[in-house]
């Protein structure tokens, strides 16, 4: 009988102490989760402004260009006077 009690107790402890570590690793994974889901957050955020700028790199090189063909023209019908 005692040898019962003492195998129960055993048992429980084992039992707890293994409940302890999957509660603990559950809050890793969570944590981990959590981690995951705000850095593809911002690698979303971070593509998005990547393509705004490059968005706007081309809308100011057909800018430049523009205003370089305008000027050829001006230089070419000057010299053409």
């Amino acid at each position: 009988m005692r040898r019962n009690d003492e195998l129960l107790r055993e048992e429980r402890s084992a039992r707890s102490q293994f409940e302890n570590a999957m509660r603990a690793n559950n809050d890793v994974i969570q944590s981990l989760t959590n981690r995951l889901a705000r850095a593809e957050e911002k690698a979303a955020e971070e593509r998005n402004a990547i393509s705004s700028l490059v968005s706007h790199t081309k809308s100011v090189e057909q800018a430049v260009l523009g205003s370089q063909q305008e000027l050829l023209s001006r230089r070419d019908m000057q010299n053409a006077k």
